[in-house]
């Protein structure tokens, strides 16, 4: 069993002959349009935001905001929340409940 490494294989240049029936590429041509999503409305994030304020979009809350908004513990939100009597949405692992469900 040799130890030693192989060596590199030698690199050359292959010449293609002129007579050659290799069919050439062609440039591609420019997109008059964009195929990519648009990611913020016209007028950018930050007029989307001020009109979203103006236009009275929904604040959710937290579980704790709630609690303490009503004065009561983040417990008692929880069971509002399981027995169905509190609007709320779930984002990934926590509950936001929207201003507009509180008395």
């Amino acid at each position: 069993m040799s130890t030693a490494g192989r060596a590199s294989q030698p690199v050359g240049i292959v010449r293609v002959p002129k007579a050659s029936k290799v069919q050439p590429s062609y440039p591609l041509p420019g997109f008059r349009q964009s195929f990519t999503a648009p990611l913020l409305p016209p007028g950018g994030a930050v007029t989307a935001a001020k009109q979203g304020r103006e236009k009275g979009a929904e604040r959710y809350l937290t579980v704790r905001e709630v609690a303490d908004l009503l004065q009561v513990s983040t417990a008692t939100i929880y069971d509002a929340v399981k027995r169905g009597g509190l609007a709320h949405v779930r984002v990934s692992n926590s509950i936001r409940i929207p201003a507009s469900a509180l008395p």
